[in-house]
């Protein structure tokens, strides 16, 4: 069986698999790639399978360049082929967060949770969602309060840090 798809007419995949013997399934790209000069390639991925425990069937890209079972493959920026995230070493973005940016995050994590958009700004908090129990209400609301103080703490901490910086940019 064969399944093609084209994206654009950037990239062309092609799923070609039996349906009796699963093991020989690959999937067969074409696309332009994302370094400079750019090149058009052609190269097959393999394709696996496990058996969940509640049943089915679960399919799995095999690496080009590791060999390792993976979910997603990734092409980023100068990238010439799909691989998998361990093969172009890329982390996850909240790896590249600062501490000020990670207490940013649980406060507008926390306030969604609470019925919000996300958007701690001063003091509009929240009000109790409909069902949710006063002492639940009570007690993420503290944790909000809590999350927004240690986050605006962390801004006014970088502060002299940015100050020096755009003095700096200043008499350059």
């Amino acid at each position: 069986m064969t399944w093609h798809c084209d994206f654009d007419g950037e990239l062309s995949a092609e799923l070609t698999f039996n349906a009796v013997d699963v093991a020989s399934a690959y999937m067969d790209f074409s696309h332009v790639t994302r370094s400079n000069p750019e090149q058009a390639v052609r190269y097959r991925v393999r394709l696996t399978t496990t058996r969940p425990h509640y049943g089915g069937l679960r399919w799995w890209f095999v690496c080009p360049s590791s060999g390792r079972r993976v979910h997603k493959l990734f092409l980023p920026l100068g990238g010439h082929r799909f691989l998998s995230r361990d093969a172009y070493q890329l982390g996850f973005a909240c790896q590249r967060e600062s501490r000020r940016d990670r207490l940013a995050r649980r406060a507008r994590k926390l306030d969604r949770a609470l019925g919000g958009a996300g958007e701690v700004i001063g003091d509009d908090l929240p009000p109790k969602p409909k069902g949710m129990w006063w002492r639940s209400y009570v007690r993420k609301l503290a944790a909000l309060e809590e999350a927004q103080s240690r986050a605006d703490g962390a801004w006014f901490d970088g502060m002299p840090v940015r100050l020096r910086r755009a003095i700096g940019a200043a008499m350059d």
